[in-house]
């Protein structure tokens, strides 16, 4: 499963002298993996939801003070001399 990321089970090496019983406890094993991998799924989800919502919350939050804030100076302005002259390669 680490590698795939699937379970994956087979039922070689029972028990030949009591194959019911070890079929029996393959099977619990089984069903007691794949709750434990059900539960990491969920768990897993609901930790991506919440990024995915926080990351929602803060953009929403830099879009907020990008509105309000006054606009700034780029690199290429013609008012900011000094960073042309910092930075030739940008006049090219």
């Amino acid at each position: 499963m680490e590698q795939s990321g699937t379970p994956y089970f087979c039922f070689k090496d029972l028990d030949e002298n009591k194959p019911v019983a070890s079929i029996k406890l393959r099977v619990e094993t089984i069903d007691y993996f794949l709750k434990q991998y059900r539960k990491q799924i969920v768990r897993e989800r609901e930790e991506r939801a919440r990024i995915d919502r926080e990351l929602a919350e803060y953009e929403a939050k830099l879009r907020a003070q990008r509105k309000a804030a006054p606009p700034t100076r780029g690199y290429g302005d013609s008012k900011a001399p000094q960073a042309e002259a910092a930075l030739p390669f940008l006049n090219n």
